[in-house]
């Protein structure tokens, strides 16, 4: 997928989406993938006046969208996973904010 895909995505899916399903205020978020902080796709969310949540690099411990299905990565790689955010947010507390195994 390249910036101008994600773009047409955006415009033709998701935001045909939040106006029909939340009409009221809500938040994107999205990570630091190149697709998402070019110049392109920065000005469309600019233009559409969408509110996007600041994300830190780097940052997937403590990501929502990871605990949609917490089972499936560990099904699908044998990665051990932390149960809540609860404990994610500890394990990056006792990292000093570095990476955590999971």
């Amino acid at each position: 997928m390249d910036q101008f895909e994600y773009t047409r995505i955006r415009e033709e899916v998701m935001l045909l989406y939040a106006e029909e399903e939340m009409p009221l205020k809500w938040v994107f978020q999205q990570d630091s993938d190149p697709i998402h902080t070019s110049k392109r796709a920065k000005s469309w969310l600019q233009k559409n006046r969408i509110q996007v949540m600041e994300w830190p690099a780097q940052f997937p411990d403590l990501n929502p969208t990871e605990n949609f299905c917490p089972g499936l990565q560990y099904l699908l790689t044998g990665a051990r996973r932390h149960q809540s955010m609860y404990h994610r947010c500890e394990a990056v507390i006792r990292n000093r904010g570095y990476a955590t195994k999971y």
